[in-house]
């Protein structure tokens, strides 16, 4: 059940990215505060738990340090999934859209000729590197 719901919040906000270039802080909200209620009524608590919100958090770092080249809402989608994840999910899920949009990356840039300074949206890669994770769990 917790991973339709994630799957659904994921898409929603992947095609709000992609239609609007924003990330519906709603979605991000209702998906972090499903994850602090899943922390505290479940048994899962450790160091571990902690090193996904924290790589949320480093991600919302960059997108200050950068100034928006990592969009703000991104990060918060990362630290409302690290409270769900736990640390393997979240990297595999992580990665996997890390590399999606390395490779869509290259095929603007060299196929379709696009500037390097093109914004892409983060959030449907985010939600295919989840489709990935949940064939590969």
């Amino acid at each position: 059940m917790k991973e339709v719901c994630v799957l659904m919040l994921l898409g929603i906000n992947a095609w709000t990215d992609l239609r609007k270039r924003q990330v519906s802080l709603v979605s991000v909200s209702v998906l972090g505060a499903a994850g602090v209620l899943f922390l505290v009524t479940g048994e899962r608590i450790s160091w571990e738990t902690f090193i996904p919100m924290g790589i949320g958090i480093l991600f919302l770092t960059m997108s200050m340090a950068t100034g928006g080249g990592i969009g703000m809402g991104d990060g918060w989608l990362l630290v409302a999934l690290g409270t769900l994840l736990d640390l393997e999910k979240f990297l595999t899920v992580l990665l996997l859209g890390l590399f999606a949009c390395a490779v869509w990356a290259g095929i603007l840039l060299v196929v379709l000729h696009r500037g390097r300074k093109d914004q892409i949206p983060f959030a449907p890669f985010l939600f295919l590197g989840y489709l990935g994770g949940m064939l590969l769990w």
